[in-house]
């Protein structure tokens, strides 16, 4: 009689996300790596509603998480803390996209490919304009 050996219990992949930010124009977007400031996955669906203007300081952003399902929507909530514009500029424009990283329990690493971008955002620099942040 053959013995019976009970195989281990599965253990789900982690989920990681690499995001992305561009300043510019559509014609000349130079995509560069970003640490976010805060990234948080949740319950929950994306807002339809976009802010289209940013600010120096904290920007927050919302996209789908990797696992969200009909049954179970799941959201992934990320800041970056931008302090400073592109080649000293007053203002510009940036987009932020992401890709997961899906990391199995024996180490193999599976990376998606990068999200959409976000619409465009306008950020101003107001003190470049000599109004200080928080000049009501």
């Amino acid at each position: 009689m053959a013995q019976v050996i009970e195989l281990p219990e599965p253990v789900a992949p982690t989920i990681d996300y690499v995001f992305q930010i561009a300043f510019g124009s559509k014609t000349a977007l130079t995509w560069v790596d970003v640490i976010p400031a805060e990234l948080t996955v949740t319950e929950g669906v994306v807002n339809s509603v976009h802010n289209y203007y940013g600010r120096i300081g904290i920007n927050t952003f919302r996209s789908v998480s990797m696992d969200s399902t009909e049954a179970l929507p799941k959201v992934v909530i990320v800041s970056f803390d931008i302090q400073s514009l592109p080649n000293n500029r007053w203002f510009d424009i940036f987009r932020i996209r992401d890709k997961a990283v899906i990391t199995h329990p024996d180490g193999t690493k599976i990376e998606s490919v990068y999200s959409e971008p976000s619409y465009w955002v306008l950020i101003i620099d107001m003190r470049k304009l000599g109004i200080p942040i928080g000049a009501k």
